[in-house]
This record gives C-alpha cells, sequence and structure tokens, in this order.
C-alpha cells in the first residue's frame, strides 16, 4: 500500500479546508464591518433609548472589531490547521474563531 498517495491527499484536504475557512472568515468580517460602517444610518432616532438608534454608539465599533478579531483568529486556525500543529492549539484557535464570530450576533441583539 502506498502511503504517500494518503499523505499527499490529506494534507490537500487540509490546505482546501484551511482556504475554505479564511474564505468565509473573510466574507463574515466584510459582512460586519458594512454593518458597523452603517451603523444606524438614516433609521435614527433621538427618542429611542436603544444603542441601535445611537450612531455614535461603542457597539458599532464593537462589532467591526470583533469581526476583525474574527477573521484573525480563523486565519491562525487555518494555518495551524494546514501546517499540521498540535490538536490542543489548533481547536483552541477553531473556538477562539468561533466566539469571536458569534459575538457581533450577540451584541447586535442586546439594547
Amino acid at each position: 500500500m502506498d502511503t504517500t498517495s494518503h499523505r499527499a491527499l490529506a494534507t490537500a484536504g487540509r490546505v482546501l479546508a484551511a482556504v475554505a475557512a479564511s474564505i468565509a472568515a473573510a466574507i463574515h468580517m466584510l459582512v460586519w464591518w458594512i454593518v458597523a460602517g452603517l451603523s444606524c444610518d438614516d433609521g435614527c432616532d433621538e427618542s429611542s433609548s436603544s444603542w441601535h438608534d445611537t450612531p455614535d454608539a461603542w457597539q458599532w465599533s464593537a462589532m467591526g472589531w470583533l469581526a476583525v478579531a474574527s477573521f484573525l483568529f480563523a486565519l491562525v486556525f487555518a494555518i495551524a490547521l494546514a501546517t499540521r500543529r498540535s490538536a490542543l492549539f489548533t481547536g483552541a484557535m477553531a473556538a477562539a474563531a468561533a466566539a469571536t464570530a458569534i459575538a457581533p450576533w450577540v451584541v447586535n441583539t442586546t439594547g
């Protein structure tokens, strides 16, 4: 049995998974940058107590920075996955990327 072809296939699979994770993270980051950049746009209501209606609310910036953090964690995860780093490190980066990816959704729904 030729194990070199299995290793090459496994490496190709890891690299493809890493590229897919990086592309998904980049799209996620761009979406939240757009959301953060638009803030409340034309729909601001000064009489509202919700941060959604305050264009200068810190939550708009937080969503953008969380998206950047999520992308960076996902990029480190992708590199760790492609280069066969330890499972603990790769798992930690995946968890950090997932946590920071979910965080803008949480920030956006509170208030």
